[in-house]
């Protein structure tokens, strides 16, 4: 399966996870090729808001520039939202937030405790 392929089924998944856990979600189609910096969900519960970049490979896996921009143009209004990047493992979703410059083994958590908090 091609790089793209993955990644779209990796948001697909992602989405579903979500919306299952009882978050609204939205998904940026070609969020990587729309002309400017998008990413790729944003899910919202009540009064929180994530913003998220899926990525999947190998780790360490760079924080893009686009959760830099969302987190400069957003003012969340508490401090369970935010810009988050997300790693999909062979079979767990792993976080880390958009001031990491990385996701690396050290610094991910499992994504349920970000969306059950």
């Amino acid at each position: 399966m091609d790089n793209y392929k993955k990644g779209t089924k990796a948001e697909y998944e992602l989405g579903k996870y979500l919306w299952d856990e009882g978050w609204w979600v939205v998904r940026q189609a070609a969020s990587g090729g729309v002309g400017h910096e998008a990413c790729d969900l944003i899910a919202l519960k009540g009064e929180r808001v994530l913003v998220l970049e899926v990525k999947t490979g190998e780790l360490p896996i760079a924080v893009d520039d686009q959760l830099e921009e969302a987190e400069r143009r957003i003012q969340f209004g508490n401090d369970e939202s935010g810009c988050y990047s997300v790693y999909k493992g062979s079979s767990i979703f792993y976080y880390a937030p958009a001031s990491s410059s990385q996701i690396s083994r050290y610094n991910k958590e499992p994504l349920i405790k970000l969306i059950r908090q």
